[in-house]
């Protein structure tokens, strides 16, 4: 069973007074599935309500308006998501990839940090057996597996999580 998901978003503000002009992002929020995505922005969307329209500027009269609105959209969609871009900095290129080409129904039940273990097992026995993506190399990496406590992972997934795998070397 999955881990409760937790989402990365950031939020906008946008000040213009005068000349000066801000139009940036806020900390990344951590916020768990099922809670408010709205509520984390509404400091910023204030902040821009009240001093986002006082800009002005020779060159680019409606920037600060339109920064403004951008800013204000955003915030009361639920801020900007960059879960996966924050997830995927958190592994490697190969358990990304890896990751990224198996099958849905596999995703279910196998998470990044799954896949970070399986390779290290599979790292393991190819460099004591040779023998890759065999019945014996499977149940060398599911017995490994149930060391670590981890049962939920079936033959079928590390099948799809293999084909991952070749076809990461094939492109490499």
């Amino acid at each position: 069973m999955k881990e409760q998901e937790v989402l990365q978003r950031f939020y906008k503000v946008s000040i213009n007074l005068g000349p000066y002009r801000v139009y940036s992002n806020s900390k990344v929020y951590e916020i768990h599935s099922g809670k408010n995505l709205i509520l984390p922005g509404v400091p910023y969307s204030i902040l821009t309500i009240l001093f986002g329209w006082w800009g002005f500027s020779i060159t680019k009269p409606f920037r600060g308006l339109r920064n403004s609105l951008e800013a204000l959209h955003i915030n009361f969609s639920g801020g900007e998501d960059i879960t996966k871009l924050v997830t995927e900095n958190d592994y490697d290129e190969r358990t990304n990839t890896i990751y990224n080409n198996i099958l849905a129904k596999t995703k279910e039940t196998v998470t990044r940090n799954d896949i970070e273990i399986i390779t290290e097992i599979q790292d393991e026995f190819v460099e004591t057996k040779g023998k890759t993506y065999s019945e014996e190399n499977l149940n060398y990496i599911i017995l490994n597996l149930s060391k670590l406590d981890i049962h939920r992972i079936t033959r079928e997934h590390l099948r799809d999580i293999f084909d991952a795998v070749k076809f990461y070397y094939e492109t490499e």
